[in-house]
């Protein structure tokens, strides 16, 4: 029952049906900033002139708060994904404080974010659904998972995800901290030359 709730409100909220727009995909990265791979992430957006939204967890943003602001700096967009990247386990005052505090420490370093939320580990219900909507959240999910965080090589995306196949309006979820996320971003930003990568 949870995973159909959660695969009906990734349609209500970043879904294709909303989110199609001529030749535009969007990237995202979860879990940064990280302390060497965001900034090779960067370097391999400008390379082709891409945009992309970073999902930051706050103790991350803490220790390295002069790579989150380069992330800012070049155009990309930067939202929450948690202070503790904490589990959602129906304890709604625990979680939401955990929000906050991320919250609290990218206006800390005035870092200009927008009022999304990635939840960690794509865990909701509709009390938390609610709650984040209240406090003005737009909730972020993604329809395509490239599995970077488990993954060896990079080619061994293609047992989760086919790059060939990706289309406009879909959102592709990736991470900072993976060895194999830099590469694995190449071959989708060189895959689909003809498409325009941008953030949310």
């Amino acid at each position: 029952m949870k995973l159909i709730l959660c695969n009906l409100i990734q349609k209500m909220t970043f879904s294709k049906i909303f989110w199609k727009k001529r030749n535009n995909i969007y990237l995202s990265f979860d879990d940064g900033p990280h302390p060497q791979n965001t900034q090779v992430i960067l370097d391999i957006l400008d390379k082709y002139n891409a945009r992309a939204t970073f999902f930051v967890v706050g103790e991350d943003a803490e220790k390295n708060i002069e790579i989150l602001k380069k992330v800012s700096a070049a155009g990309h967009t930067v939202a929450n994904h948690s202070y503790s990247h904490i589990r959602y386990e129906n304890n709604l005052k625990e979680f939401m404080e955990d929000v906050t505090k991320c919250e609290d420490v990218l206006q800390k370093a005035k870092i200009p974010t927008k009022k999304y939320f990635r939840i960690p580990y794509g865990t909701v219900n509709l009390k938390l659904f609610k709650e984040l909507l209240q406090d003005g959240y737009t909730i972020a999910f993604w329809n395509k998972d490239t599995k970077d965080y488990k993954l060896e090589k990079p080619a061994d995306v293609s047992n989760y995800m086919d790059i060939n196949q990706l289309e406009s309006g879909d959102v592709v979820l990736l991470h900072d901290y993976p060895s194999v996320t830099p590469q694995i971003l190449e071959n989708i930003l060189t895959t689909h030359f003809d498409k325009q990568f941008v953030q949310m």
